[in-house]
C-alpha cells in the first residue's frame, strides 16, 4: 500500500488556495466558511490559519490567479506594433477569451467568472482588481491602436471616447456570456455559435468606429480563430477550441 507524501507548507498553502477558490466560486464570499475550505482542501481548519490570517486575506491571494490569463493576454498584444490590424485583435481575443473555451483553462475560466458574479453582488474586491488590471495593462495598448487606426483613416469621426469603447467591448462580451452561463438555451439567434461569435466581433468592429473597408481588410475570423492558441500555448488548432465555455 503506497504511503501518501505530506505536504510541505508551500504545497499545503497553494491546496488551500486552490480550494478556496472553488468553495468562493460556488458559494460566493460570505457563503464559503473557512470550514468548508478545509474540508475541500483535505486539511483541519487550525492548519488553514498557520497560513492565512483570516477569511479576508485567503479571499484576496485566492483570486489572483488570473493575473496568469490577463498577463498572457496582455504580453501577446503588447508584443504588437500599435495598428488598426492590433486593435481589431484586441476585440477578437478579448471577445474570445470571455466567451469560449481557452485550451487549456476551461476550469479556471468557470472559477473566474462565477467569482466575479458574486463580487459584483457582494464583496467588490475581486471584480475591482480585475477591471484594474484591464485599466492598467489593456487599456494604454488599445489607445494607441485607436490613435494609429485613426492616422491611417480606418475610423470614422468619433463621438464616444476611445477608452470607453474598450469597456463596451468587454461590458458587451460579459452580457453574452452571462446569458450563457445557465446552459440551456433562452433565446434563439440566428446561426451557430461560431456565426454568433463572428456577428457580436463585427458589430463590436463597427461600434469601435472601423470603416467598412478596414472590417473587411482586417477581420478574418479563419485566421483570427487561432489567436487564443497563440496567446496561451502551443495546441493544435481546432473548430473544437471556438466554442462557448459549457458547465
Amino acid at each position: 500500500m503506497a504511503i501518501k507524501r505530506r505536504m510541505n507548507g508551500e504545497e499545503r498553502k497553494q491546496a488551500i488556495k486552490e480550494a478556496a477558490r472553488r468553495e468562493f466560486s460556488m458559494k460566493g464570499y460570505y457563503g464559503a466558511s473557512m470550514r468548508d475550505i478545509a474540508r475541500a482542501a483535505q486539511i483541519s481548519e487550525s492548519l488553514i490559519y498557520q497560513h492565512f490570517t483570516n477569511k479576508e486575506e485567503l479571499y484576496k491571494e485566492a483570486y489572483f490567479y488570473l493575473d496568469d490569463q490577463v498577463d498572457a493576454l496582455c504580453e501577446f498584444l503588447g508584443s504588437l506594433e500599435p495598428s488598426t490590424e492590433t486593435l481589431v485583435k484586441i476585440i477578437y481575443s478579448l471577445s474570445l477569451m470571455i466567451l469560449t473555451e481557452v485550451p487549456g483553462h476551461s476550469d479556471d475560466q468557470k472559477i473566474f467568472e462565477r467569482l466575479l458574479t458574486y463580487s459584483l453582488l457582494e464583496n467588490a474586491d475581486f471584480a475591482q482588481a480585475t477591471f484594474h488590471k484591464y485599466e492598467t495593462d489593456l487599456l494604454p495598448i488599445w489607445n494607441a491602436c485607436y490613435e494609429k487606426a485613426y492616422e491611417a483613416g480606418d475610423l470614422h469621426e468619433q463621438l464616444v471616447f476611445p477608452g470607453n469603447k474598450l469597456w463596451f467591448t468587454h461590458h458587451l462580451a460579459m452580457a453574452i456570456r452571462i446569458l450563457h452561463m445557465a446552459g440551456v438555451k433562452l433565446f434563439n439567434y440566428a446561426g451557430d455559435e461560431s456565426s454568433l461569435i463572428d456577428s457580436m466581433v463585427t458589430y463590436v468592429l463597427r461600434g469601435t468606429g472601423l470603416t467598412d473597408e478596414a472590417v473587411k481588410k482586417y477581420a478574418h475570423s479563419e485566421a483570427l480563430n487561432n489567436l487564443l492558441n497563440e496567446i496561451f500555448g502551443p495546441k493544435e488548432p481546432t473548430e473544437k477550441n471556438i466554442r462557448f465555455l459549457r458547465y
